[in-house]
């Protein structure tokens, strides 16, 4: 026997999908630990001291023929008065003689026409009872299907999927909130959809796990490994994911706002048009990451690793960088205003038309970086290493603070932009 733990029903051995909600049984238990899991379920859904009642079933006869009780007896009745009008009418001087007779003729007529009618009504009605009964069966089914589907309680969560496995589990639509996952073995699961809204997915395995449009407010996914995973219009908003293991992850128009990320490994990862605003990614590794079009406002990117990362049109206003490597990272067209850049590393960086406007770069390595055309009006750059530095087009005002002997650097190098 093997145990659905989506609706716990049992199924044969051999069965590869639940006969109830259809979901997969690759990985169901059996035997022994199926029918432990079986008694755990059945402890947990009822309260604590209390004892399983029966389930009284009304018969399907009777659903049917309840309702059309009342208009059978008022049909019944003006039949009986039809009967007798038709009679006085018919035979004035019969009823006028024997009144009583009449009478009496007349409710044994009927009633023998009520109770032929009553015999072939309830042959008739046990065969559409028996239809009824088992539509609404495939209609209860039905909706415990789609609970199933649609939920996943917190409490059997709770107590029998942390450390589970359940790798390429269907579980699309997932309804979860608050659902303790810590260290469950989900890797190639389907979570399309799923709601996890503050879910302990710490330490989890969800690697190449497809969580695209999943709610996980507020979730804890620390140290959890979603190298490969797709969590493409995920709402990550306030999300704990600390250390987390993101290689290779597909984070597309994601909402991160405000999420921890620490020290969080996103090397190759997908963050195009993502919302980053406030998020904390120190000491993040995002080398060859692509963030362009992200939204990085006000982010903590302090000591951050986004070497050869795509940031073309990234929106970093008032960021900080501090001491984060650029190595060779392509920040065309970004938003850099009032950002945060001292003793930053932009050895060789493409800062091609940048607004750098008020941006703090004291301290920082320009060496061979392009700056054609980049706006850094108010900009401070003591101390910067500019040496190879591209600054032809490069817009100043009078509050850009530059280092000494900037302007031999520029001049010796041409007008085009050599990107």
């Amino acid at each position: 026997m093997k145990l659905c733990i989506n609706c716990q029903t049992e199924n044969a051995l051999d069965a590869v999908f639940c006969s109830e909600c259809g979901m997969s049984l690759t990985q169901a238990p059996s035997g022994e630990e199926a029918m432990k899991l079986k008694r755990a379920f059945q402890a947990e859904s009822r309260p604590e001291g209390s004892r399983p009642q029966p389930k009284r079933r009304v018969p399907a006869t009777y659903k049917v023929l309840g309702p059309l009780g009342g208009l059978l007896i008022s049909t019944a009745v003006c039949v009986l008065f039809g009967l007798w009008e038709g009679a006085v009418e018919t035979f004035p001087e019969w009823v006028s003689s024997n009144p009583s007779a009449a009478c009496l003729q007349m409710v044994l007529i009927f009633g023998t026409l009520l109770a032929l009618v009553a015999v072939l009504g309830w042959r008739a009605a046990k065969g559409l009872g028996a239809e009824v009964a088992e539509m609404w069966d495939r209609i209860a089914a039905s909706r415990e299907a789609s609970r199933g589907a649609r939920r996943l309680g917190a409490d059997m969560i709770r107590s029998h999927l942390t450390g589970m496995e359940l790798s390429k589990a269907e579980l699309q639509g997932a309804y979860a909130p608050g659902a303790d996952l810590e260290g469950a073995i989900l890797p190639e699961a389907s979570l399309v959809g799923a709601s996890l809204r503050e879910a302990n997915l710490s330490r989890a395995n969800l690697e190449r796990s497809d969580l695209s449009n999943a709610n996980l407010f507020g979730a804890n996914l620390q140290e959890a490994n979603l190298e490969g995973a797709n969590l493409q219009a995920a709402y990550l908003y306030r999300a704990s994911l600390q250390s987390a293991v993101l290689k290779g992850a597909d984070l597309e128009e994601a909402d991160l706002r405000y999420g921890d990320l620490e020290g969080a490994n996103l090397e190759g990862a997908l963050l195009a048009g993502a919302n980053l605003r406030n998020a904390n990614l120190t000491g993040a590794r995002l080398r060859g990451s692509d963030l362009s079009h992200a939204n990085l406002y006000r982010a903590n990117l302090q000591g951050a690793h986004l070497g050869s990362a795509a940031l073309m049109e990234a929106h970093l206003h008032s960021a900080n960088l501090r001491s984060a490597v650029l190595t060779e990272a392509n920040l065309q067209w970004a938003n850099l205003e009032r950002a945060i850049l001292l003793e930053a590393r932009l050895a060789g960086a493409n800062l091609s038309e940048a607004n750098l406007s008020r941006a703090n770069l004291e301290g920082s390595d320009l060496s061979n970086a392009n700056l054609f055309r980049a706006n850094l009006q108010g900009a401070r750059l003591e101390s910067a290493n500019l040496e190879g530095a591209h600054l032809a087009g490069a817009k100043v005002s009078d509050g850009t603070i530059m280092p000494q002997g900037w302007k031999n650097i520029v001049a010796s190098k041409p007008e085009e932009d050599p990107h």
